[in-house]
């Protein structure tokens, strides 16, 4: 039972300090105004944007930035964390007080800010409908507004079961499953492939293929790209043969395309591969990452004891925060504690982590990723993954020459369902028309990265026909009907495998023959000819009814000591056990 503070309210108090504070806020924007040509340091961008501040600690910032960024399909608006080195060259630059430690909203354009439930009522009014009919409540006054506002950030953990307190990982990155490259899975530990001229043609091809135009930013550097011994101040370097600027210029020209870089290391004495890792070492390697412009770090885990992971990838957790670069974080952890046959608590990796490995390496087959398919189901791993923490089952294999286009499609299919990291393992740089259509389906990628973040799971199986479904904004389903077996087969789609009424009805969209959505479904439907090792996948939209709206999910969430109702209004990371779902038809 959870018992709440009461509080008694002076009204007119409230209503004092409320104006008082609208004065001083004046009279800091007038100054700011004033001298805001003669500040270094920060530049506005370019065209200005708003800028979404909040700190690390704020009860509801995690949440709120969730809620937004997926829906900001016009790029209107940037991040930044109040306390790193940027953001308080953005504070300075705008008189944004320093004591403010809330959701802050600046216009660039206009050099003003909002804090507080303003800020957070005005970015909604910048949304997509029907989130800026939520603005209306603007209109509450001030008093009120703020009272509500500040209770619920006081209360929040406590409500949601979680500790008020501040784990490694508030980076507000990974909102959604990271997309990219990695060089492990085609180049492995070659060192006469592994180079810089590799990371410039591969970052260029991203760009030329159109990988980036549909999401694909990181340029990700594995295994085997280290000297093999530290610089005389303890620091890492790249061989220098092999790239003889370093790293920091790499990642400038990635950048300068519009990309994002990320780089491996391990918490071991050693990486797998044999070069320098970085146990004893970890503050100075992250500072380094930071330095170098990294956008993500993979820490590997070997060489290391597996009862002792939990404390380092914590410590990593908390370091690569103090660096004050906002870098996506990949944990290999449970991977290591899965082939030594230890359990985790995966609760708590969603706390320290971005996306974590756990299960054995793939390998380029169709029987390696289909089994990781069955590991996740069997280990119940779904209920974990969330906006800003995802189950990593590895990278993809699609165009590195081991499976059928039929089996590549399958495989990319079955990722984005299961809200897996896009990371492309093959080489960008030499691909076929059918490798650059199955990497660039714009509307499978855009199954994988949907804002609700809710890992799809297998919901039908007999013999070898499967049907996995995952839920989508708006009431949507996408569903895979996968083909295990040898010979072509006939798979059923039913209402009760969506888990929705037999009333209920949906426009089909076949997304990979992209057909327009004109087929209807209604209880039930089948699909024929399916062949061996091939999916046939859907995205199932809820048509209006009669009253011209669609009714909403309801889902109900069982959290550690509480019971939340969540109105499908937005991407909330609660990092919840199990939820159940409920239609009204």
């Amino acid at each position: 039972m959870i018992s709440t503070p009461e509080v008694s309210l002076d009204i007119g108090a409230i209503q004092s300090a409320d104006a008082a504070n609208q004065q001083l806020n004046a009279v800091a924007l007038t100054d700011a105004t004033a001298s805001i040509t003669a500040r270094g340091g920060y530049k506005p961008s370019n065209p200005p944007k708003m800028i979404i501040m909040f700190d690390g600690v704020c009860n509801v910032c995690d949440t709120f930035v969730h809620f937004v960024y997926p829906r900001d399909v016009n790029k209107k608006f940037s991040f930044q964390a109040l306390q790193t080195t940027k953001g308080r060259e953005i504070q300075n630059y705008y008189g944004v007080p320093t004591d403010l430690s809330t959701v802050i909203l600046i216009d660039e354009e206009t050099a003003t800010y909002t804090s507080k439930s303003t800020a957070v009522l005005r970015i909604m009014y910048h949304l997509q409908s029907p989130y800026s009919y939520l603005y209306q409540f603007h209109y509450l006054p001030a008093f009120f507004r703020d009272f509500c506002y500040s209770t619920f950030a006081r209360y929040r953990y406590l409500l949601m079961g979680k500790k008020d307190t501040l784990k490694g990982l508030n980076n507000g990155v990974a909102i959604t499953p990271p997309m990219g490259w990695n060089t492990w899975n085609h180049f492995g530990c070659d060192t006469s492939e592994i180079n810089s001229q590799l990371i410039y043609e591969t970052a260029t091809a991203m760009v030329t293929s159109g990988m980036a135009a549909v999401g694909y930013e990181y340029i990700n550097l594995d295994d085997c790209w280290l000297a093999k011994e530290r610089d005389a101040d303890g620091r890492l370097q790249a061989d220098p043969i092999r790239f003889p600027q370093g790293i920091a210029p790499l990642a400038d020209y990635v950048h300068s395309l519009g990309l994002k870089m990320g780089i491996y290391e391990d918490v071991g004495n050693l990486t797998c591969g044999g070069y320098p890792g970085s146990e004893n070492y970890f503050e100075i390697d992250m500072k380094t990452f930071a330095e170098w412009g990294m956008d993500y770090v993979k820490m590997d885990g070997c060489y290391f004891p597996v009862d002792d992971m939990e404390e380092t990838y914590t410590q990593l957790s908390e370091i690569l925060n103090a660096t004050g670069r906002p870098m996506v974080y990949s944990c290999s952890w449970p991977t290591y504690a899965f082939v030594n046959n230890q359990t985790v608590n995966f609760t708590y990796i969603g706390e320290i982590c971005n996306l974590w490995r756990e299960f054995d390496d793939i390998r380029d087959n169709f029987d390696s990723w289909t089994g990781i398919l069955d590991q996740m189901m069997q280990y119940n791993r779904a209920p974990y993954a969330s906006p800003g923490h995802w189950n990593d089952p590895d990278m993809l294999e699609i165009g590195n020459g081991g499976q059928t286009t039929a089996e590549y499609q399958s495989f990319f299919s079955l990722w984005s369902i299961i809200a897996a990291p896009l990371i492309a393992g093959n080489d960008i740089r030499n691909m076929s028309a059918d490798i650059i259509n199955i990497l660039t389906n714009a509307d499978i990628i855009a199954v994988d990265q949907d804002a609700l973040g809710i890992q799809g799971q297998r919901a039908y199986q007999s013999g070898t026909s499967e049907v996995w479904t995952r839920p989508l904004v708006g009431g949507a389903i996408a569903a895979v009907l996968f083909n295990r077996g040898e010979q072509p087969a006939t798979i059923e789609l039913t209402s009760d495998i969506l888990q929705v009424s037999s009333n209920s009805q949906f426009l089909m969209r076949d997304l990979w023959q992209k057909t327009a959505p004109t087929q209807v479904f209604q209880g039930s439907s089948s699909f024929s000819n399916i062949d061996a090792h091939a999916v046939i996948m859907l995205k199932l939209s809820p048509i209006t009814g009669s009253f011209g709206f669609i009714l909403p999910q309801l889902r109900l969430c069982m959290f550690k000591s509480a019971t939340i109702i969540d109105h499908s209004i937005g991407p909330f990371t609660l990092n919840y056990l199990t939820c159940v779902s409920y239609r009204t038809s």
